[in-house]
């Protein structure tokens, strides 16, 4: 959810993105975006680094969506066409899909399973510096545990709104808060049940990029908090659950290096590395810390990120990554994304 609100951001602030971007773990599409905007973009190759380099809003957040910005020479120069103007309104579709897979241990549950989200949403930029956008969406999850011979699966319809304020030419304040009405069941042994809920979530982050010699720096701030009730039910074995309220967030702070360079005539590579300082705090209604059968990071730790961005003359990019966090605290994740985007 917060990523599709970034983005639509970063698109808003824009005004002329690609109609079709990948995003994470899957696409964006722009309803109202120019056709013309990624053959706008595409000059020389050193006007794309420049531009790379001295402009970090572009189409996404960060490095991978100004990255894609890159041109090439062409032996035969056309006229250059007038730039498009910018977009006051922009209509969006956002897909995603994650997988996860934790396997069992000697001292954890497993958990396997699958969500798909779908979000859209309409921006409107008041001025040039200061935009505000509304989202709904639909998700659907489904989990199991082996271990603990359970099921969770439901949907949940999400409805929100968000805003961005570009504080300097370098640095940028956002606010994404959504509600979603959520519906649950599934079964642990023989008793089953099914449940409803609401959830809140808000995230705000500070976000900043600066260009010195061929570097481009990108410093953050940002802070998430999930809040969630879980109303009663009686299960199929006849025995009453309690109403169940939790909350989970991060507070993160931290620093992104990259170095864009052209490796050929027809690749640029974009190598980066980040280090961050993170605090994990969740809670649930009895008091306890974290949640039960998920171990989830709690208090101080840090995380590391390094990957590899390649832009190809025929538009399209390639992007791995990992990232290792919860370094100094009792719960390590390694998380490893390749994604790829191919214009048509």
């Amino acid at each position: 959810m917060t990523g599709a609100a970034n983005a639509a951001i970063a698109a808003g602030f824009v005004g002329n993105p690609q109609p079709l971007s990948a995003s994470g773990s899957g696409f964006t599409y722009y309803f109202n975006a120019d056709p013309q905007a990624q053959a706008a973009a595409n000059s020389s190759n050193d006007d794309g680094v420049k531009r790379f380099v001295a402009s970090p809003d572009g189409a996404g957040s960060g490095f991978e969506n100004d990255f894609g910005a890159l041109g090439y020479v062409s032996p035969i120069k056309a006229p250059p066409k007038p730039p498009p103007q910018p977009r006051d309104w922009l209509a969006w579709i956002d897909v995603r899909g994650t997988q996860f897979n934790r396997s069992p241990s000697a001292n954890a549950n497993d958990l396997l399973g699958s969500q798909v989200d779908v979000i859209a949403g309409l921006t409107h930029r008041f001025t040039p510096d200061f935009l505000v956008g509304a989202l709904g969406g639909y998700e659907h999850f489904d989990f199991t545990s082996q271990a603990l011979g359970s099921r969770l699966k439901g949907d949940a319809w999400t409805s929100g709104a968000y805003f961005g304020w570009r504080l300097t030419e370098h640095i940028r304040f956002d606010t994404t808060a959504t509600w979603s009405d959520v519906s649950a069941g599934g079964f642990a042994d023989a008793a089953v049940g099914n449940f409803t809920g609401q959830r809140w979530l808000v995230a705000s982050g500070l976000t900043g990029t600066y260009g010195w010699q061929s570097l481009e720096f990108q410093p953050s701030a940002q802070v998430y908090a999930l809040w969630e009730h879980d109303n009663a039910f009686v299960d199929s074995l006849g025995t009453p659950q309690d109403s169940n309220d939790f909350s989970t967030g991060r507070a993160s702070g931290g620093l992104k290096v990259t170095r864009p360079w052209a490796w050929s005539s027809t690749v640029n590579l974009g190598p980066y590395v980040g280090v961050y300082g993170d605090y994990y705090f969740s809670r649930e209604n009895t008091g306890s810390v974290g949640l039960t059968t998920v171990p989830l990071l709690q208090g101080w730790s840090a995380r590391v990120t390094g990957g590899l961005l390649m832009a190809f003359k025929s538009g399209a990019t390639v992007n791995v990554s990992a990232e290792f966090g919860g370094l100094g605290s009792n719960t390590q994740i390694w998380t490893y994304i390749a994604r790829g985007s191919v214009p048509f």
